[in-house]
């Protein structure tokens, strides 16, 4: 395995410590160009809260001192007798926040996926890439299922068509001139009555799928309304002014 990854066309000399990688304040100077001392600066400035008594960045976590008698964990570096300081991945990330320009942003992103996680890819076996692949497609499978079932219930929530309700219109009209007995009736042809059909044929309908407007009607309940519609007969007192007013016609016919 190569001992160096490439950050934004410069070489980072790859370097452990206690199983992780780590960078020192030299390696983030070079790599974000900035003037050597600038991260060893921000560090010290930022290693404390306010109080001066709580730690922001944590020894262990976020960086490690390593001192000459710990040299022998990490011979790629040379360790001075007042110790060096080494940074890990969340303590590079805490540090670098003041660096907002392009280059910034870039080398964050590259040292984090090429460097300090890089440890963690490794070369698959056939069998671990075949049952990656099956795992990439049971997931993609999940998503689907979870779309499809997100679409129904999208589409029982969603009102009828304007084609839907054009078709309901037609429904209506058909049902009215059949309770009236036809077209040519003395009850259809009788304006008062006919309005009378028609809105006891839009109240009923609109009851039975508690809505207040047709439109209103969902898409669920669409093969409902149309036999519904069909199945609505007249009753009562409008039911007996149709019947009165074709007789009525009808005696006239008839003398």
């Amino acid at each position: 395995m190569s001992n160096l990854v490439k950050i934004q066309n410069k070489d980072l000399s790859v370097k452990e410590f206690k199983g992780q990688r780590v960078v020192t304040f030299k390696d983030i100077d070079m790599l974000h160009e900035r003037i050597e001392g600038t991260a060893k600066r921000n560090f010290n400035e930022n290693k404390y809260e306010d109080d001066r008594k709580t730690e922001r960045f944590i020894n262990g976590v976020d960086y490690f001192i390593v001192t000459t008698s710990e040299k022998d964990e990490i011979r790629t570096l040379e360790i001075p007798n007042r110790g060096l300081t080494l940074i890990t991945e969340s303590g590079y990330l805490m540090l670098v926040k003041s660096f907002t320009d392009d280059l910034a942003w870039k080398v964050q992103r590259e040292l984090v996926n090429s460097y300090f996680r890089g440890k963690e890819q490794k070369q698959l076996s056939p069998m671990e890439q075949l049952r990656l692949q099956y795992q990439v497609i049971e997931q993609h499978e999940e998503k689907i299922n979870e779309l499809d079932i997100k679409v129904e219930s999208l589409a029982l929530t969603m009102n009828i068509s304007d084609g839907q309700a054009k078709t309901i219109q037609k429904l209506v009209n058909k049902r009215v001139k059949a309770l009236c007995y036809g077209d040519e009736s003395s009850a259809y042809m009788n304006t008062s009555i006919r309005k009378k059909v028609y809105s006891y044929i839009w109240r009923t309908l609109k009851d039975y799928l508690n809505v207040t407007v047709y439109h209103n009607i969902l898409r669920k309940d669409y093969s409902s309304a149309l036999k519904y519609i069909n199945a609505i007969t007249l009753q009562g007192a409008l039911l007996r002014e149709v019947q009165e007013a074709n007789r009525a016609t009808l005696g006239e016919k008839a003398i």
